[in-house]
């Protein structure tokens, strides 16, 4: 539509013909291949914590130096090879190399810009799977979560009418982001039957509504275990929520964040302060407990691998363990979870 709108001429057509937005349009695709080794290797030379201002201003770095690598490339490389192509191209370097000292300095300095872009582009690709990595972590979580489904599906198929009870993990539910989903496969193993409802750059804010479903549904057990601070702040309100749809009776446990993010310290201290606060609330520190091991987290230091997935699974424990050792309510029968004792 917006092609069309822009050659049917008129004050639409005139708007996209100007200056600036033609410059950008014969130098798009110059654009495109240089912003990322650009903004790579402006993040990788310029370290910090992640903060707004931190951004904003690798932002307009890279913005103002790809705009000037694609201006000299389209004048300097794409320009004279599409009027001489590649061979009258090289024939010019060559008369170029044998003319005066002018000529062999451009020709030199021409040379040091192929070996900086090659070598940009280079270093891109060398620190760009610090990302990467994250995501093999959370793909291989989904395929435990993916597997653990298709053998249940497979359980059901072969004795519908008795399935098999679920050992230890069939009293938990656990709902949260991405560095839980990266720790699925691991949870599964220490929680046998454990469902886990995990999906990437989820927040607190959300939990509410997930749990309440699945207490719709009846799907929802008596151990919640919620893991949902790595991508934003949090509010008491959200908690409140959380304990107010799970009810009085069940335990839950709040798992707190590891990131190197502006809201990490304050998402970490609400949830301290909350658990310690309610009797059947207790926290498990992911934090504490992963912090002298980051090595064990994939390149962005957040998700991890296997084994710092068993450190997860084993904070989760240490928090059931200290809920386990509550004494018991005294009112008989106030609490399903602590019967008084006879």
């Amino acid at each position: 539509m917006a092609i069309w709108a822009g050659v049917r001429g008129g004050t639409f057509g005139r708007a996209l013909d100007v200056a600036p937005l033609r410059y950008v349009g014969e130098r798009s695709y110059g654009i495109y291949l240089w912003h990322w080794p650009v903004l790579v290797l402006l993040q990788v030379g310029l370290p910090g914590p992640s903060a707004p201002l931190r951004g904003v201003l690798i932002g307009t770095v890279a913005a103002a130096l790809t705009l000037g690598a694609a201006g000299a490339s389209y004048r300097w490389l794409e320009q004279p090879i599409r009027r001489e192509g590649i061979r009258g191209v090289i024939r010019r370097l060559r008369s170029l190399w044998g003319s005066p000292v002018k000529g062999r300095g451009l020709v030199a300095a021409l040379a040091v810009a192929a070996l900086l872009m090659s070598g940009g582009t280079a270093a891109a690709l060398v620190t760009a799977p610090a990302t990467a990595t994250a995501e093999v972590e959370i793909e291989r979580g989904q395929q435990a979560l993916d597997a653990a489904a298709k053998a249940a599906a497979e359980a059901a198929r072969q004795a519908p009418s008795t399935p098999a009870p679920l050992p230890g993990g069939d009293l938990i539910t656990a709902v949260g982001d991405s560095v839980m989903l990266a720790s699925a496969a691991e949870l599964q193993t220490t929680f046998p039957g454990i469902s886990i409802d995990a999906a990437v750059s989820r927040g607190m804010y959300s939990a509410a509504g997930i749990l309440a479903e699945l207490a719709r549904t009846g799907a929802l057990r008596p151990i919640v275990v919620v893991g949902l601070g790595t991508n934003g702040p949090i509010t008491t309100d959200e908690l409140n929520q959380i304990e107010s749809v799970i009810g009085p009776d069940r335990k839950l446990i709040l798992v707190n964040a590891y990131a190197d993010r502006d809201w990490t310290d304050g998402v970490n201290a609400s949830l301290a302060d909350y658990s310690a606060r309610k009797r059947l609330v207790e926290l498990a520190n992911w934090h504490d407990a992963i912090a002298p091991h980051t090595d064990l987290l994939a390149g962005d230091g957040v998700h991890p691998g296997p084994t710092g997935g068993q450190i997860y699974a084993d904070s989760v424990t240490t928090a059931l363990q200290r809920l386990a050792e509550l004494p018991p309510l005294r009112s008989p029968g106030a609490n399903r979870l602590y019967p008084a004792p006879v």
